[in-house]
């Protein structure tokens, strides 16, 4: 791949560890590579990453806490000339799509052969093009130029006054029939302006939309909480009794009034 005196540094992340040993003895095999950190989630590889500066960082797509787009955002911010490739058993189109837009260099599945995967890092330290492996829907070749399509920060720019108003108050922890009273609208409309967001924004979940808003500054992240670590349980040994702050409000009697009055405060200083 490239002579001793070129070594490119690799960060290792998936959330097993006998995997990530395996990982190590292929990596053996591939010579002018140097594993120089692993970890278990998204915020400890970005953080890895950001202590290392890693050339590149081999990563499951779905770690525990981040998915393969907020994880490549997030390392990218740590860190921003390393190359993320992002393995994964999961070929969902929209999956894989949201995590080279936010910015990784390939994807790669994880029964890949040692040629690819070789091949699949060598693409992603040039920073040429994305990497995407074979297996992959072929409506996705497309995006292996980063010049079409408007780019993730103008994408915001996209959205109506009122859709950026619905986004804002879905993200708060409002649900549809709250936005529906707090702007005056029938909750179809509500529905109506989600959808248009979410198409807009190439984002498929509530919890990457208020991933995005917080990244945009539109609402803050809660105090206490790290800078490089999103307030969000993971999906994977989530504690007994744990729940996201805004479920935990809507149960509540009174919450309804609390949440509506967080929303109207926010869209007044928006």
């Amino acid at each position: 791949m490239n002579n001793n005196t070129d070594i490119k540094r690799i960060v290792l992340a998936d959330h097993e560890r006998l995997f990530r040993d395996g990982l190590k003895l292929v990596l053996a095999e591939l010579p002018g590579l140097s594993v120089v950190g692993e970890a278990d989630n998204g915020p400890a590889a970005a953080e890895v990453v950001k202590r290392t500066q890693a050339d590149i960082l081999l990563s499951e797509m779905d770690l525990p806490y981040w998915n393969g787009a907020v994880l490549t955002r997030q390392v990218r911010k740590a860190s921003p000339s390393t190359a993320v490739l992002l393995l994964t058993r999961n070929t969902r189109e929209n999956l894989v799509l949201e995590a080279i837009e936010a910015g990784a260099s390939g994807v790669i599945v994880k029964d890949a052969t040692l040629n690819e995967l070789r091949d699949a890092i060598q693409t992603s330290l040039t920073g040429k093009k994305v990497y995407l492996h074979k297996s992959l829907p072929a409506t996705l070749v497309r995006t292996s130029s980063r010049d079409e399509g408007p780019a993730a920060e103008s994408r915001f720019d996209t959205l109506s006054p009122r859709e950026r108003e619905v986004l804002k108050l879905l993200v708060l922890g409002n649900r549809n029939q709250d936005v529906a009273e707090l702007l005056g609208i029938s909750v179809k409309t509500v529905e109506i302006h989600r959808a248009r967001i979410m198409e807009k924004l190439h984002l498929h979940r509530l919890a990457h939309l208020v991933h995005y808003s917080i990244e945009k500054g539109l609402i803050d992240a809660p105090k206490g909480t790290p800078s490089i670590h999103m307030p969000f349980t993971p999906r994977r040994g989530r504690p007994a009794g744990s729940r996201n702050k805004a479920t935990l409000d809507r149960q509540k009697p009174s919450s309804g009034k609390a949440v509506k009055g967080d929303a109207a405060r926010a869209l007044k200083i928006a």
